[in-house]
């Protein structure tokens, strides 16, 4: 016989639903019907993760309840009644105010967790969800050494995982708890729920393929941690089983931890176990996640979302690993070497883990000569987890690709402790392709052992990016005047010949302000004169480099072959023009407008008469 809930219930106070339903399960239960009865529990001095005013409710529902009516064996949960009444049978659990549940880790306003994976959804009753294949894997095989397969395939119905979660909390008695659920597509039959946490922040879904399936990432480590329990609709739950990896991915063992005894609940009434876990006894809403089950209903039937706690102490003493990352899944049965189906995606849980951030300090500063550009970025390192990290460094990427190790510090404490270093790098146009905008990235690494011994931590992917950028002005300026020391415009005999020559000086200025210019190089040159347009070198027909607010002197001749009497006598007029122009920094320099070709980056005329004294002009040399 089943308890099945009207489709017509879909919006309805959950406390109000839950007291009926509860009632309703005490009823069957007189009657002969036997309830989902939950796992063992063993003796937590102190406080036990469930502790009624610890910090977590493990009580077989999803949501944050004040109080609620309990019985333990077989398990049954009602809302209390006016003045915190209970149905006969049933003891009232007040539960204290800084307690969480997983309403809570949806929403993300969990009261004091010290890590948490959310709400993890899992595709169900699709043939695109993501299942274990082949023969590898198993939990008893590491993951590369099974190796571990996956591909896309449905599940069937029981064993489809619908969403899975886990949390860790500090117990009142000082150790590390850590809390994991799941709910499932249907309750229509028996299934085993199993949990990992592994100590490898890079287990994951990875892309290569091997034979009909594809490769998981990441490897065990020495004390990774599987939970397992059964995941019953009415028969009693015989054990829930504590499994450890013992050394590494090849040539380790999944060995028995603890197994605990039979028949025994999750009990908020005496709250000291240090492992338990309930399943579900009643129907009941889901802690604020949309979920849908197989009949089309939208809370979780009885049998359908499973709890649990453990103590990490109880199991690990003083030398508790630093989980990284979680996996729930589904299994054929509780053995060590079943057949594994179903499983949620694996996520963060960073019981231990690191995260880094990267910001620039302010834009880049460019030298004196316009040549470089010195960039600042600081790197913060953050510790997520609830222990201490030895020898924090970071590995850093640097704008021209190479790759530095730099330490940060030697004892980061624990969340929420921070550190932070500065990374400095100068760019040039030899070592980055634009040394106006560059990129640095970084990844962080502590050891959970002092002094660089234990377990490695490594920050999650992606790295930590920041792109810092500068800019310059760079702008030519070029004026040109006759050559006075020389004569200006004067008559020279040349082979008998008596003709005139035109001296002029020019002076060439990199504009740039030192600070916010870019050096300039391979400056290049040219003179033009006459009609027709009669091209001459100046002297140095190139300047090598100009740094910003630097000039050069450039001087020339010629010999006009036309005449110019705009000053009422002879004169000669010639253009001087910077033709080309390299940039150390930023783009070249623009061609300006008015010169006699417009890719010209600067352009000086002057007219220099064959007569410039008073007496001819009136005037001094131009």
């Amino acid at each position: 016989m089943r308890i099945t809930i009207p489709r017509s219930i879909r919006c309805f106070d959950p406390r109000r639903f839950l007291f009926t339903l509860g009632v309703l399960a005490l009823a069957v239960f007189l009657l002969g019907l036997r309830p989902q009865p939950a796992l063992a529990q063993f003796s937590s001095p102190g406080g036990g993760v469930d502790d009624s005013n610890g910090v977590f409710q493990l009580e077989g529902n999803a949501t944050t309840d004040t109080g609620i009516c309990f019985q333990v064996s077989p398990p049954i949960i009602a809302t209390p009644g006016g003045g915190n009444s209970c149905p006969a049978g049933l003891t009232f659990v007040a539960f204290g105010s800084q307690t969480d549940d997983w309403a809570n880790v949806f929403t993300g306003v969990s009261l004091h967790a010290v890590a948490t994976t959310g709400i993890v959804g899992d595709a169900t009753n699709s043939s695109s969800d993501d299942i274990f294949t082949g023969g590898g894997a198993k939990d008893t095989l590491g993951l590369q050494s099974g190796p571990w397969l996956w591909k896309n395939g449905k599940p069937q119905a029981k064993d489809d995982i619908a969403h899975a979660y886990a949390a860790a909390y500090t117990l009142p008695n000082g150790h590390t708890g850590i809390y994991f659920g799941i709910d499932r597509f249907d309750n229509s039959g028996d299934a085993t729920a199993g949990f990992w946490f592994f100590q490898d922040s890079t287990v994951g879904l990875g892309g290569a393929n091997k034979g009909g399936g594809t490769r998981f990432t990441g490897q065990h480590f020495d004390g990774d941690l599987l939970i397992v329990s059964d995941f019953s609709t009415g028969g009693a739950v015989s054990t829930i089983e504590v499994f450890k990896w013992v050394g590494s991915d090849a040539n380790g063992t999944l060995v028995l931890a603890e197994t605990l005894t039979s028949n025994a609940t999750c009990n908020p009434i005496t709250g000291n176990s240090s492992a338990c876990s309930i399943v579900n006894p009643i129907p009941v809403a889901t802690g604020g996640w949309g979920f849908t089950n197989k009949s089309g209903q939208t809370f979780f039937d009885h049998g359908e979302f499973l709890e649990g706690g453990l103590d990490l102490q109880s199991i690990f003493g003083a030398n508790v690993p630093c989980f990284t990352t979680f996996m729930a899944e589904t299994r054929s049965s509780t053995s060590p070497t079943a057949t594994l189906s179903d499983f949620s995606p694996p996520v963060s849980f960073p019981l231990c883990g690191l995260h880094v951030t990267k910001a620039c300090n302010g834009p880049g500063v460019i030298s004196a000569d316009g040549s470089s550009v010195a960039y600042s970025w600081t790197a913060t390192v953050f510790n997520d987890g609830i222990g201490s990290l030895s020898n924090v460094s970071l590995n850093d990427t640097l704008p021209d690709g190479s790759k530095v190790s730099i330490p940060v510090t030697s004892l980061l404490g624990p969340k929420p402790a921070s550190a932070s270093v500065q990374v400095n790098f100068t760019a040039t146009s030899s070592n980055v392709p634009n040394p106006l905008s560059v990129t640095n990235s970084t990844n962080a690494q502590g050891f959970t052992g002092p002094n660089g011994t234990g377990t490695l931590i490594a920050s999650k992917p992606p790295d930590a990016t920041a792109v810092c950028s500068a800019t310059v002005g760079e702008t030519l300026t070029i004026e040109k005047h006759c050559d006075a020391s020389k004569g200006g415009a004067t008559l020279v005999d040349t082979d008998d010949s008596v003709v005139v020559e035109v001296f002029y000086t020019a002076h060439v200025c990199n504009a740039g302000t030192p600070g916010s210019g870019s050096q300039l190089t391979n400056i290049t040159l040219a003179d033009d004169h006459g009609s027709p347009l009669t091209h001459d070198i100046p002297s140095p027909s190139s300047i090598p480099s100009l740094n910003p607010g630097q000039c050069a002197d450039v001087t020339g001749s010629y010999f006009p072959n036309s005449i110019d009497s705009s000053l009422g006598r002879f004169g000669f007029t010639d253009t001087i023009r910077v033709t080309g122009a390299t940039a150390t920094l930023g783009p070249n320099p623009t061609p300006v407008s008015g010169c006699p070709s417009n890719t010209d980056l600067a352009c000086a005329p002057v007219t220099c008469p064959i007569c410039f004294d008073n007496v001819c002009t009136g005037q001094p040399q131009p």
